[in-house]
């Protein structure tokens, strides 16, 4: 909650806060936990610059398993996912608006509690702005033991949240051989380099239309041997501590 992209809503509130716990010393003697280098740094900014931050990684549910099925795709059909509650933090509206200019017959079904009521109206507006081939519904909450079975069923996980100090959803994507299109705020990064996604800058929308642009076209999803029509999808990229 101390990264970048989080301190920009609401930053007043949170900055005033924040300055009179460091006036009264309350963070005085506290211990912090970060999980990679980044929110070590972030503690030290926000709370206190001489605080004792320990830093230990994240670690992810238990993965494995049998290889991931074979997934179906057609030439211009695209099927996106996301699993994360519908806050501001989680960029759905984002991901949304990046999908008007897309051709094909594209889907974007998500997946989680709707934490904020007025941020998912603007959700809505959006959704009912979007071109006829564009279809994005909100399909409830769903079981953490159900996730790795449901990403079977798409070609993609579309998450641009504006932080992850780990990401617990893209790992899962990763264990299951789907492809990510994330923003570069996660410590999953280089993912285009190892043929894994893409990790794009949230300043520059046209970059996530344009990814969704090159995966529409294919006619062949992530498969059990990790094959995609002109790359070869990794299930073994894993964030080291401290980046």
């Amino acid at each position: 909650m101390l990264a970048s992209g989080m301190m920009e809503h609401g930053p007043s509130k949170k900055r005033s806060f924040l300055a009179m716990m460091r006036t009264f010393g309350c963070y005085h003697g506290v211990e912090f936990q970060a999980t990679n280098a980044e929110e070590a740094t972030d503690i030290k900014h926000w709370l206190e610059p001489d605080a004792s931050v320990h830093l230990i990684p994240n670690l992810g549910r238990k993965l494995g398993g049998a290889p991931p099925a074979e997934r179906r795709k057609q030439r211009g059909e695209l099927k996106l996912v996301s699993v994360a509650r519908i806050a501001v933090e989680k960029n759905a509206l984002f991901a949304i608006e990046c999908l008007k200019d897309v051709p094909g017959d594209i889907t974007f079904d998500l997946y989680g509690p709707i934490y904020d009521e007025p941020y998912w109206a603007q959700c809505q507006q959006a959704i009912a702005q979007l071109p006829s081939n564009v279809r994005v519904q909100h399909k409830g909450t769903i079981n953490p033991e159900e996730v790795p079975a449901l990403f079977g069923g798409y070609h993609a996980l579309f998450m641009p949240s504006q932080g992850e100090n780990f990401g617990h959803t893209i790992a899962e994507a990763l264990s299951a051989g789907l492809p990510l299109l994330i923003s570069d705020r996660t410590p999953w990064r280089g993912l285009t380099e190892q043929h894994a996604g893409w990790d794009l800058a949230l300043d520059r929308p046209q970059g996530f239309t344009s990814a969704l642009k090159e995966l529409a076209p294919w006619t062949k999803a992530p498969s059990a041997g990790g094959a995609m029509e002109r790359s070869n999808w990794r299930r073994d990229i894993w964030p080291t501590p401290g980046r």
